[in-house]
């Protein structure tokens, strides 16, 4: 599968069930059929410029190393949610966007709203204390090896 190529390190996970359960945590509120919500998905990421698809220079410069959260966040337009592992690894980034009503396809971006920036899709600060860095793997890389 295309998918254990590309990650290597979810495949532990069932990846036949990766659409169903991306549908589940992201598409059903989309209001629009599967077929749909994913073609849109797709059409979203591909509007990014070719080089990057959506990732800062920031965290392309970082590939193996920390990057300090402070710059993450100027690297993004809009307030996004960051979650990183207990081990200060980067896990996912989080942006919004605007759900236009006319056609219920994805519109701007806009600030994270604050169940997001409080949820667990913002996990840098626990028990008060914030990181001041995450460190970035290679694409398909689980643990982080300095």
């Amino acid at each position: 599968m295309i998918l254990e190529q590309l990650i290597p390190c979810v495949v532990d996970l069932n990846l036949k069930l990766l659409p169903e359960l991306e549908w589940k945590q992201h598409g059903t509120c989309s209001g629009l059929p599967a077929d749909a919500y994913f073609k849109e998905a797709l059409r979203t990421m591909l509007s990014f410029p070719r080089m990057d698809r959506g990732t800062p220079k920031v965290i392309m410069a970082s590939i193996g190393g920390e990057v300090d959260l402070q710059d993450l966040r100027k690297a993004y337009h809009k307030q996004v949610g960051i979650k990183a592992t207990k081990e200060g690894v980067l896990e996912e980034i989080t942006s919004c966007w605007e759900k236009r009503r006319d056609n219920g396809k994805v519109g701007q971006q806009i600030d994270c709203p604050a169940f997001v920036m409080k949820g667990f899709r913002n996990n840098v600060c626990r028990k008060g204390k914030c990181r001041k860095t995450v460190k970035v793997t290679k694409l398909g890389e689980c643990d982080f090896r300095p």
